[in-house]
């Protein structure tokens, strides 16, 4: 079922994408999606907004790239938001956002945490208010390297208005 769900997702978001309002859309599968994401926000030049549902941190491999990308941004005064989910239990869920946040934090990101009785599920990014990430792909090592998950970037205004919209309401 989850699968379905996905690909309903990817779907919904691929015939948005052709209804004119997109400039552009890719579909990025499997290991494709890391280095798109690290390629926009290596060329962000004012905001890079992240939302995923876990962030887990690596010392080497493809999350410590992103997350290096990440402070890169910050440190050439890109804005730079990731919102991560917080269950609460201290489970593995939340040492591994509560890592990640710790390291992006020391670096001058800005990080959010859901509410513990609400669950955050999304996994988008905009940068610089154009350029939308939205599809499966958590920030783990399987994520980005094994898993089969699917990912659309979209290049729109209008979908990078409501995802940072919907952001805001489902994290404030």
């Amino acid at each position: 079922m989850r699968l379905k769900k996905k690909l309903l997702l990817i779907l919904l978001c691929a015939l948005w994408a052709g209804s004119g309002k997109a400039q552009e859309a890719q579909l990025l599968e499997a290991a494709d999606f890391a280095p798109a994401l690290i390629r926009q926000i290596h060329s962000a030049q004012s905001r890079v907004v992240l939302a995923t549902y876990v962030f887990r941190l690596r010392p080497k491999g493809r999350t410590a790239e992103l997350a290096h990308e990440l402070a890169a941004a910050r440190k050439r005064g890109v804005k730079v938001e990731v919102f991560l989910e917080e269950t609460g239990k201290n489970d593995s869920l939340d040492r591994s956002n509560r890592q990640a946040a710790k390291w992006l934090k020391a670096r001058g990101i800005l990080v959010h945490f859901d509410r513990p009785e609400r669950r955050s599920h999304a996994k988008v990014a905009v940068v610089d208010g154009e350029y939308c990430f939205v599809g499966s792909h958590n920030l783990t090592e399987s994520a980005l390297r094994y898993n089969h998950e699917m990912s659309l970037l979209v290049r729109s205004v209008d979908l990078a208005r409501q995802i940072e919209r919907g952001l805001e309401r489902n994290y404030r």
